[in-house]
């Protein structure tokens, strides 16, 4: 609405010459929100753009103003005489300047402008109202999805707590089904470790005592990681065992618990392992294999290496799966590392694996220590190759010294 339509142009003419017009670029501030008033505006041409917070995270903007517009009206009515906005040219612009006496006498003597600014000044109260009413209306949706996203984490928070405690609890359980400690055999000194690559793992190990100074070795490795892979691990040690005492004998045994593991187990997991019978008498250790790596023997004086081997193929997929049958003798003062491919297969950032090689040469550097402590030195070597790499899958040890 312009302010100069009650006048004639004769009279919008006269009055422009009485007052002093000034000229804006684009991006001049006329007025600046919180200044006391010292001139009234009327836009005589070009557009200007009316900024509430001006410069700050809350900056908004309220309008455009086109010609025939007054600015800094609002301030007639603040007690201090301060604009409550800022103005800022948007296009080349021309503005009439006005005093406050100025602005008074020309009401006076165009007493029609007056009503003309009175409906302006209606309708752009009417027009930020409306704005006022439209940001608390945004600013009540945004706090309400704020309130809905934060109620959505707060769930997700307390799913993850209740996760991660029941996750320690399979962790617990875990390790509870695992050998609370190692037998104690004269002239053998046992070590073993099992270490997941998430909290709980498909790796898993057992010394069983088959009596007549003899002891069942297993180590196994369930496809995949995590829960599913940490449930058919329980049940496959439970099968181990329960056939173990049936009947040690390694092809046996390994045969029987591929056949509960085809009734019982999933389709989409086998399982890799290898199974003994430990003379602890004379060392002689005979085995079955099922698709699980070979395990290395040596001596002070005869290196380690990995043992000959034949087809061994897995558990859980074939009726009758091809088994690989071995029978070892450990000398006094020998060694024999049974362990699952998170071993070997462990690699750096370079996709270079640990391998068989970095793991004869480190075996041969533990001649002094416990068998114990050879299983930490193994997995922290295997560790420190793959760092900054996290763990990527689990590692599984079990050493048997004859002293």
């Amino acid at each position: 609405m312009d302010i100069f339509d009650s006048l004639s142009p004769e009279e919008t003419e006269a009055l422009l010459s009485n007052y002093t017009i000034t000229v804006r670029s684009p991006g001049d501030l006329v007025m600046r929100e919180g200044d006391c008033l010292e001139h009234l505006y009327i836009i005589v041409q070009g557009q200007v753009e009316i900024i509430k917070s001006l410069g700050s995270a809350d900056e908004r903007l309220l309008g455009v103003r086109e010609a025939g517009t007054l600015l800094g009206e609002m301030s007639l009515f603040d007690v201090q005489s301060k604009h409550t906005a800022s103005v800022r040219a948007i296009t080349p612009l021309q503005v009439l300047q006005l005093s406050r006496p100025e602005f008074e006498s020309m009401l006076q003597q165009h007493p029609s402008v007056m009503y003309a600014l009175l409906r302006q000044t209606s309708l752009r109260l009417s027009q930020s109202e409306n704005i006022t009413i439209q940001d608390l209306r945004e600013k009540n949706r945004q706090l309400t999805l704020a309130y809905e996203q934060l109620k959505e984490a707060q769930a997700q928070l307390v799913e993850k707590e209740r996760l991660e405690h029941e996750m320690e609890i399979a962790r617990d359980i875990q390790r509870s089904i695992l050998p609370a400690e190692l037998p104690v055999a004269t002239g053998f000194d046992f070590g073993a470790l099992m270490m997941p690559a998430r909290a709980v793992g498909g790796d898993f190990y057992d010394l069983i005592d088959l009596g007549a100074n003899r002891l069942g070795v297993v180590l196994g490795d369930v496809s995949d990681k995590g829960v599913p892979a940490a449930l058919v691990m329980s049940m496959t040690q439970t099968l181990v065992r329960v056939e173990a005492s049936r009947d040690p004998t390694p092809r046996r045994l390994a045969a029987n618990v591929n056949q509960h593991l085809l009734l019982h187990g999933s389709s989409r997991m086998f399982v890799t392992l290898l199974y003994g019978v430990l003379d602890c008498t004379n060392g002689s250790f005979t085995y079955v294999r099922a698709g699980h790596p070979s395990p290395f023997l040596w001596t002070r004086h005869k290196p380690p290496q990995s043992l000959d081997f034949k087809l061994g193929q897995l558990l859980g997929i074939l009726d009758n799966p091809i088994l690989d049958e071995q029978q070892v003798t450990i000398p006094k003062g020998g060694s024999l590392l049974i362990f699952s491919d998170g071993v070997t297969e462990a690699a750096n950032a370079q996709d270079e694996p640990f391998g068989e090689q970095g793991l004869s040469e480190l075996l041969a550097s533990l001649h002094n220590f416990t068998a114990q402590q050879a299983c930490s030195s193994v997995f922290q070597a295997v560790l420190s190759h793959t760092q900054p790499l996290s763990q990527q899958d689990d590692i599984t040890l079990v050493f048997i010294r004859r002293l």
